[in-house]
C-alpha cells in the first residue's frame, strides 16, 4: 500500500487536500465563481475550473472538493441548487451530481447543463445551451425544446421557479418565458435575459443587457441608467434579501434598490475589488456574498474577501512547466510565472516583480540555475533576484514571440521564435522569426535566408548529447550538427506530419517527436510512428512528451494523457481519471516520479501511479526541514496505533484526525506548547468504522523572527 506524504504549506496558510486514491492532486484557481447557494450557515461556491468549495460562514472553515479528492465529475461547475432535504445538486458540463454530505451520485445528463432549479416535488429543472429545458425526476429525463413544446428557443440563459410551481425561463433573443406545466407564455420577447429573481410577492425581476425589468404578471417596469440609479446597463445577477431589497450585480458595480432608493457600491467608494459582478447570494444573517474577482462578503459595513482557490495558482491556463535541480517547479501561465517549492506558491507577474511579458510558452534552466522564459513579449532571464527582458528593441532577437528554449553544454541559449504577423487579417504577411543562438554577449540568427531552416516559425527545440540541435517547425524537422543542416519532412522521411510540436530525446539518443498526426520515434535511421490508428493514443495532436526514469514515455495530447512503456499503453482522460482537462499542454516529471501536468483549462494536476510521493525540502535553507511526521504503526491497525513525530524547536503543536471527506474526527493535541525532540502519541479508533483516515500535524514556531508554520498530512487504515 502506497502512503500519501504531502507537504501542504502555502505561504502562511495551510490547505488540507484529500486525494481520493492518493494518485492525483488537482491544483486549481477557483476565483472565477459561477454559482453561490446558501444552506443555513453553509455557503456552497461553485467555480469555473476550481471545483466546489464549502464555506462555514460562522467559523470560516473551507473544504475544497475536486475531481481528485471527491466524487465530483468535473471541476467546472455551472450552477447548483439545494433540495428540500438539504442535499446539494451540482450541474456540470454533461452531468448532474448529488452530494448529501457523505456520498456522491453522478447522473449522466443528456446535454450541456447551465442553469439548475428544483421544484417542491423535488424535480430538477435544467436550462441548457442549444438543447432546451430538461426535467429530471430522479429516474427519468424529459426534454422540452422548440420542436416539441412552446419553448421559443433552445438556448436557456437562466431559470427560476415561483411559489405556484411556475417555471420562469430566461432565453437568448426570446426574452422571458413562463411554463405552468401545460402552457408556454412569452412575457418579454426579443431580448436576451441574463438573470432572474422572484420576490415574496411573486414579482419577477429580470436582468438583461440594457437594464432591469420588474414583471408583476401583467405590467412591466423598466429601470435603466437613464431613469434610475442603475450604474450599468448590463445586469448580470440579482438577489433579494429578507427585507425585500434587491441586490443587483452589473458590470459597473453593485446596486441596492429598496423600491424607492438606489445605493451604488463600486471599486472607488467601497471595498469591491472590481466593478464586474457575478453571482450574488444573501445568507440568513443578511450578509451579501458576491462573486467579484473571487468571493467577497458585505455585511452592510465591512467588505471581506475570501480565497476560493486551493492554491495560489493565478490561472487555470498552463503553458509550460520545468523542474530545477532542487526540485522546484516553475510553471508558466498566461500572465506570468509561478514558483512552487512544495511549500510556497510564489507568483511573478508584471505587477509584483520585474517579470515582463505574457504567455510563458517555454521555460529552460541553465547550468547556473538561471531560468529562461519564452513569452509573447520576448525572452526573460531570472537569476533568482534580477529580471532581464530581451526583445527586438534591445537585442538581435528577430521576433518577440518566443516559442521554445534549450541550453547547450557550454551554456549557450538556443531560442526558437515565431514569425510575426503584420498587415490586415484578411491578407497577413509574416516577418522575422527563426532560430537564435545567444552566448551571453552575441546573438546569431538562423532563418530561411541564411541557413537550411525550412521555416521561420519554430515550435520546438532539443539538444542531444553530441550537441546536435533538433528543431521542430511547421514545415518539418531540422537537424544541425554545427555545420550541416538536414531536413526531414513528410515527403522525404517517415515523419507523419510536418508540424513538430515537441521533441524529447531518450537515453539511447532516440528522438521522440510530437506532431500533428501522432508520435514519431527516430533512431537516426529508422522511423516508428504511433497514432490513433495503430496504438491506444486517444488523439493524434501531440503537444508534449516526457520520459521517466524507467524509460516510459508520457504523452500529452489534445484529448488526454498516455503512457507508453515500449509495448503497452495506458490512457488517462477526464472520463477515467482525475485529470481535470483533456487538453494537456505541458508535462514534467520530478525525481520521485510524480508527473506535473499542465492543462489548457484545468490548472495543474500531479499524478503518480500507486500514490504520489511528496518531496522533503531538505535543500531549502528557509524551510524548517527537521520537522517530521512518521508513518503510524502498526498500519493497518485495529483499534490502536502510534503516531511519532519530531520537532526541532519549541513549538505550538496540534495533531488532528480527519475522515477522507475532510471532516474532523478527533483532536489528539490542541495547540500544545512542546519542547524540541521526539514525541509519540496513541490514537484509539475503537469508536470509528473501518476505513481510511488522515492524521495531520500542525506546528508553529513563534520564537523565530519570521513565524514558521509547518504541516504534514498522512493516511492510515483502520481495519476491524
Amino acid at each position: 500500500m502506497k502512503i500519501l506524504y504531502q507537504l501542504i504549506i502555502l505561504f502562511s496558510t495551510s490547505l488540507l487536500l484529500y486525494p481520493q486514491d492518493g494518485e492525483w492532486i488537482n491544483y486549481t484557481n477557483g476565483q472565477d465563481i459561477s454559482s453561490i447557494v446558501v444552506d443555513e450557515d453553509i455557503l456552497w461556491i461553485g467555480t469555473n475550473g476550481g471545483g466546489l468549495v464549502k464555506l462555514n460562514t460562522f467559523t470560516e472553515e473551507k473544504t475544497f472538493y475536486n475531481k481528485a479528492n471527491s466524487g465530483l465529475p468535473d471541476n467546472h461547475i455551472f450552477s447548483m441548487a439545494i433540495d428540500g432535504k438539504g442535499v446539494i445538486w451540482i450541474a456540470t458540463y454533461g452531468e448532474l451530481t448529488k452530494f448529501d454530505g457523505t456520498s456522491w451520485t453522478v447522473y449522466d445528463a443528456p446535454y450541456y447543463n447551465r442553469y439548475l432549479s428544483i421544484d417542491r416535488e423535488g424535480n430538477k429543472w435544467i436550462g441548457t445551451e442549444y438543447k432546451g429545458l430538461l426535467k429530471f425526476d430522479g429516474t427519468n429525463w424529459t426534454v422540452y425544446n422548440r420542436s416539441n413544446s412552446g419553448l421559443p428557443t433552445n438556448w436557456i440563459t437562466d431559470l427560476a421557479i415561483d411559489k405556484k410551481g411556475n417555471k420562469w425561463i430566461g432565453a437568448t433573443h426570446a426574452g422571458l418565458v413562463k411554463f405552468d406545466g401545460f402552457n408556454w407564455t412569452v412575457c418579454m420577447p426579443d431580448t436576451a435575459v441574463y438573470s432572474l429573481a422572484i420576490d415574496d410577492y411573486d414579482n419577477i425581476w429580470v436582468g438583461y443587457y440594457s437594464g432591469l425589468g420588474k414583471f408583476d404578471g401583467t405590467n412591466w417596469t423598466v429601470y435603466n441608467t437613464t431613469n434610475s440609479g442603475l450604474p450599468d446597463s448590463f445586469v448580470s445577477s440579482i438577489a433579494i434579501d429578507k427585507s425585500g431589497n434587491k441586490w443587483i450585480g452589473t458590470y459597473g458595480g453593485l446596486a441596492k434598490f429598496d423600491d424607492s432608493t438606489w445605493t451604488v457600491y463600486n471599486d472607488s467608494n467601497s471595498g469591491l475589488p472590481i466593478n464586474i459582478l457575478g453571482p450574488i447570494a444573501v445568507d440568513s444573517n443578511g450578509n451579501k456574498w458576491l462573486s467579484n474577482k473571487g468571493l467577497v462578503k458585505f455585511d452592510d459595513l465591512n467588505w471581506t474577501t475570501h480565497k476560493t482557490s486551493n492554491t495560489n495558482l493565478p490561472g487555470n491556463r498552463i503553458h509550460s512547466i520545468a523542474i530545477d535541480e532542487n526540485g522546484i517547479k516553475w510553471i508558466g501561465y498566461s500572465h506570468g510565472l509561478v514558483e512552487v517549492d512544495n511549500i510556497n506558491w510564489t507568483v511573478y507577474n508584471e505587477s509584483n516583480s520585474g517579470f515582463k511579458g505574457t504567455h510563458v510558452n517555454s521555460i529552460a534552466i541553465d547550468k547556473g540555475g538561471n531560468k529562461w522564459m519564452g513569452t509573447l513579449s520576448g525572452l526573460v532571464e531570472f537569476d533568482g533576484t534580477n529580471w532581464t527582458l530581451y526583445d527586438k528593441s534591445n537585442s538581435n532577437l528577430p521576433s518577440n514571440d518566443i516559442t521554445s528554449i534549450a541550453t547547450d553544454k557550454i551554456g549557450n541559449i538556443w531560442i526558437g521564435t515565431n514569425a510575426e504577423m503584420v498587415g490586415p487579417m484578411y491578407y497577413p504577411q509574416f516577418v522575422g522569426g527563426g532560430l537564435v543562438e545567444f552566448n551571453g554577449t552575441n546573438w546569431t540568427v538562423y532563418d530561411t535566408t541564411n541557413s537550411g531552416l525550412p521555416d521561420n516559425s519554430i515550435l520546438s527545440l532539443a539538444i542531444d548529447e553530441r550537441g546536435v540541435k533538433w528543431i521542430g517547425t511547421f514545415h518539418g524537422l531540422a537537424e544541425i550538427d554545427g555545420t550541416n543542416w538536414t531536413i526531414y519532412n513528410s515527403s522525404n522521411s517517415g515523419l507523419p506530419h510536418n508540424q513538430v510540436n515537441s521533441i524529447t530525446i531518450d537515453r539511447a539518443g532516440n528522438k521522440w517527436l510530437g506532431t500533428g498526426q501522432g508520435i514519431a520515434e527516430f533512431d537516426g535511421t529508422n522511423w516508428n510512428v504511433y497514432d490513433a490508428s495503430n496504438s491506444a493514443l486517444q488523439d493524434n495532436r501531440i503537444y508534449t512528451i516526457s520520459i521517466d526514469l524507467n524509460g516510459n514515455k508520457w504523452v500529452g495530447t489534445k484529448n488526454g494523457l498516455a503512457e507508453f512503456d515500449g509495448t503497452n499503453w495506458n490512457v488517462y482522460d477526464a472520463s477515467n481519471s482525475a485529470l481535470p482537462d483533456n487538453h494537456v499542454t505541458s508535462l514534467a516529471i520530478d525525481e520521485n516520479g510524480n508527473k506535473w501536468i499542465g492543462t489548457f483549462y484545468g490548472g495543474v494536476t500531479v499524478f503518480k501511479e500507486g500514490g504520489i510521493v511528496s518531496v522533503e525540502r531538505n535543500k531549502l535553507d528557509n524551510f524548517p526541514n527537521n520537522y517530521s511526521l512518521s508513518q503510524n504503526y502498526p498500519n493497518p491497525f485495529n483499534p490502536v496505533t502510534t503516531i511519532e513525530y519530531y520537532i526541532p524547536k519549541r513549538s505550538n503543536l496540534s495533531i488532528i484526525i480527519y475522515d477522507v471527506l475532510g471532516n474532523k474526527v478527533q483532536t489528539l493535541i490542541d495547540n500544545e506548547l512542546q519542547n524540541a525532540g521526539n514525541h509519540q502519541i496513541e490514537f484509539d479508533g475503537s469508536k470509528l468504522s473501518s476505513g481510511v483516515y488522515l492524521y495531520r500535524i500542525e506546528a508553529v514556531n513563534r520564537s523565530s523572527k519570521a513565524k514558521e508554520f509547518f504541516t504534514i498530512t498522512k493516511k492510515m487504515l483502520l481495519l476491524k
